[in-house]
């Protein structure tokens, strides 16, 4: 590899073997990785298992095609059917660690390629990465996982549509977010100046104890982001749109909006009622709290989030801050207690594994839920709908 590795915070990472990672992903595979490590006969009666009991092909693809999609996801919490009863991978074990599919073997890693060299991050989506854990990981051992494994390209750079940012720009806006989120100041106006950042590349005017709140907007864009967890979650468990779905997000809207509502949240196998949810006490300072949360703010500017168009990337921020928040106070709720450090880990993973940039960015555009969720991203007033 040409490009030096970067890495602008030390990273730390020791698997917790918590089976996360195995669960509700969509895994593609090249066909020809396929033929090479799994065409053996355990996997292929484990394929003849998975068609005998309905739940579809274990390798569907198209006649001729290069790649094909892994499809994993069975029972109620959507588990990898090569994920074994130790919570380890069953191809691992089995076969060994070449036969498992890049991404898997990969994951938390993550590089991109810039101009200034290949930046590496771990996934906030790994409960690892979140909480912390783990040694810090030499460059050289960064370099080999990149070398061996798939580096992302960084793509055209916006301020916001239609105007074009050049790498020098983008790279000077991400350095002073940077510096914002990592300040000793209260997260939320870390967050609020960071916002203003990415859309104005100004400083605010005022203070942030001056911005105002809106109750009712509030509650829409509560809605709208939790529209986009559940809509996420069903097309993994369920497939593709269907009327029943479409039924079951419009009655989660209707309780949303007009009485708390009750939310399901399968990937945790708990239904929480929102109204119980938002009257729980949430204080991102809070000692318990601030050092998980400071993590994910760290990585923010490190993940390229501001990429490829800064002002939706501000709006990105304060809208998966908020999921943080209220997917922490959902788990707390659903055990009877206030919010804890692991509660915030388990904010963070189900925030960014079904609601984060990785489906708030795919979704804008799509349909009326995509027209709504551009206008919350991009639009002025989200600081005083989502931030307390």
């Amino acid at each position: 590899m040409s490009l030096p590795i970067i890495a602008r915070e030390p990273l730390h990472f020791d698997c917790l073997q918590c089976g996360e990672c195995c669960r509700a992903w969509t895994v593609p595979v090249p066909v020809a990785h396929v033929k090479q490590h799994l065409q053996v006969d355990w996997v292929r009666e484990r394929a003849k298992e998975m068609k005998e009991a309905g739940v579809g092909p274990l390798l569907p693809s198209k006649r001729g095609a290069a790649v094909c999609t892994l499809n994993t996801g069975v029972g109620e919490t959507l588990d990898c059917v090569f994920l074994g009863e130790s919570g380890l991978c069953d191809i691992h074990a089995r076969i060994g660690v070449e036969a498992k599919p890049s991404p898997c073997r990969q994951f938390p890693f993550h590089f991109t390629e810039t101009p200034a060299g290949v930046e590496a991050f771990l996934d906030p989506a790994c409960k690892a990465v979140s909480a912390g854990a783990g040694p810090e990981i030499p460059i050289a051992e960064l370099q080999e996982v990149a070398e061996r494994g798939t580096v992302e390209e960084l793509g055209d750079l916006e301020w916001r549509a239609g105007k074009a940012m050049s790498w020098e720009e983008y790279d000077g806006l991400r350095a002073t977010i940077r510096a914002v989120l990592t300040s000793d100041t209260p997260i939320n106006e870390r967050a609020w100046r960071a916002w203003h950042l990415a859309r104005t590349n100004e400083e605010p005017t005022g203070a942030y104890a001056d911005r105002g709140v809106d109750p009712l907007g509030r509650r829409l864009v509560m809605t709208m982001l939790l529209l986009v967890f559940r809509n996420a979650w069903e097309q993994k468990r369920r497939g593709q749109a269907s009327l029943a779905r479409s039924l079951r997000l419009l009655r989660l809207a209707f309780g949303l909006l007009f009485g708390g509502g009750r939310v399901p949240i399968e990937a945790r196998g708990i239904v929480v009622n929102a109204g119980d949810v938002d009257e729980l006490p949430w204080d991102p300072d809070a000692p318990a709290i601030r050092p998980t949360l400071d993590r994910w703010l760290v990585g923010f500017t490190d993940r390229h989030e501001l990429a490829p168009m800064a002002a939706r990337g501000g709006g990105l921020l304060l809208a998966n801050l908020f999921l943080i928040s209220w997917f922490s106070r959902a788990v707390a709720s659903a055990a009877g207690r206030d919010v804890t450090a692991t509660d915030v880990v388990d904010g963070i993973q189900l925030t960014e594994k079904f609601s984060g940039s990785r489906m708030l960015g795919p979704q804008i555009g799509r349909g009326a839920l995509g027209v709504g969720l551009r206008s919350i991203l991009e639009g002025p007033s989200l600081p005083r709908q989502v931030l307390r």
